[in-house]
């Protein structure tokens, strides 16, 4: 009998995000091989926000995560097709009131 390999488990990679627009560790990048996807956080800022791909795609199924106060999104597993090296800014905007905007980007790695 031979034994099947179990797969490798997604790890998410925290991304700590703010109202005004930033992220933490601008730009992110996350691993193909490595099976990495994003962790939405507002744990520092206490603050709701909602990321949203809209520049230039987004490499994962959705391209809006809703990141409520003080708490963690995961975005789910790199979508098929994502090359190494691409780009992909969002916006990280607040749920409450208008700020200033700043265009993150997370970049695909081996």
């Amino acid at each position: 009998m031979v034994a099947i390999p179990k797969p490798l488990p997604r790890i998410p990679k925290p991304i700590h995000l703010f109202p005004d627009g930033h992220a933490e560790n601008d730009p992110e990048t996350l691993s193909i091989s490595k099976r990495e996807e994003a962790l939405f956080s507002t744990k520092i800022s206490k603050s709701a926000v909602e990321v949203v791909f809209d520049i230039n795609g987004t490499p994962f199924d959705s391209d809006r995560f809703l990141v409520q106060a003080g708490m963690e999104t995961q975005s789910g597993p790199l979508r098929e097709g994502v090359k190494l090296g691409e780009q992909y800014g969002y916006h990280v905007r607040p749920i409450k009131g208008a700020g200033p905007f700043a265009d993150p980007t997370i970049i695909i790695q081996e």
